[in-house]
């Protein structure tokens, strides 16, 4: 198999089994990462654009998941105080209180994705895919 079919098929069985793992809270793999994300900075002003970036998603894709996450009282917005054409994207108080165990779940899911690798291989394997990122990106 190519080493592009190789990733995508990973890409695929990761998205299956997140998916099928957060399903329980009504959410997508996306959502919850998301939710995640904005957790471990919400000391910081996110808006839409940085989580395109972030998730490497066009500005429609992302701006669909946002609404479906604020229809269902996960997150919400505000404009920035500095710049009002941007709006800040925060998590609400419900969003908040599914983060653990949206985490809880992502924890399972790697503990049995990395299963049988070493740490010193996981670290690697962080190591390339990053590599490959940056090198499809640049």
């Amino acid at each position: 198999m190519h080493f592009g079919r190789l990733i995508k098929t990973l890409n695929t069985a990761i998205e299956r089994d997140i998916n099928r793992q957060l399903a329980k809270f009504d959410l997508t793999g996306t959502q919850g990462i998301i939710i995640g994300f904005l957790r471990h900075n919400q000391d910081k002003e996110i808006c839409q654009k940085n989580l395109e970036q972030e998730f490497a998603l066009s500005h429609p894709t992302m701006s669909s998941i946002l609404t479906r996450m604020e229809n269902k009282g996960l997150i919400g917005t505000a404009p920035l105080p500095k710049d009002k054409r941007y709006k800040k994207v925060f998590l609400t108080e419900k969003g908040l209180a599914l983060d653990k165990e949206i985490a809880n779940s992502i924890d399972i899911f790697e503990e049995k994705m990395c299963t049988g690798l070493s740490e010193e291989q996981q670290i690697q394997i962080k190591s390339y895919l990053n590599l490959l990122i940056k090198n499809i990106t640049d």
